[in-house]
């Protein structure tokens, strides 16, 4: 982790980061923050240390998502059910798996009820519309046809 931040205060980033202690980061980067704005004000702003501040953030954020996901994926949840029983992390991810599964079922399903109920709708305009002027013009040609 020590190569993973390069901005002026990456000393600071990485002590406070190895200890965890995530707010004394956030005083640290806030202050560098001011800092780099109280220096726009003047001509010679440092682009430079404001783009590896940000790289900083970045590799920081992504760092302690990191973290979080191997503590969650670790950890054995402690939810209890009906039973008293803990669930682990694996049941709960079946479970919103399955819940998944079912919510996609009922989505493809009424995607392809509307589009047998456009069909339908199609077809019943069609029968309307131009089958009905068909058996409206063949009636007065069959009786054409009987005079002769």
């Amino acid at each position: 982790m020590e190569a993973s931040f390069v901005s002026d205060i990456n000393d600071v980033i990485l002590n406070h980061y190895n200890e965890k202690e995530y707010q004394e980061i956030y005083h640290a980067i806030d202050a560098s923050i001011t800092d780099l704005s109280g220096r726009g004000m003047s001509s010679t702003m440092d682009y430079d240390a404001a783009y590896r501040l940000q790289q900083d953030i970045a590799t920081l954020n992504t760092s302690m998502m990191s973290e979080i996901s191997k503590y969650i994926n670790t950890t054995a949840l402690t939810t209890s059910s009906n039973d008293g029983e803990n669930t682990r992390k694996d049941d709960t991810f079946e479970g919103q798996s399955n819940l998944s599964k079912i919510n996609l079922f009922y989505k493809y399903f009424y995607l392809i009820f509307k589009i047998v109920v456009i069909i339908a709708l199609l077809i019943l305009l069609y029968f309307r519309l131009f089958v009905s002027s068909n058996v409206k013009q063949n009636p007065s040609s069959s009786f054409a046809m009987r005079g002769l």
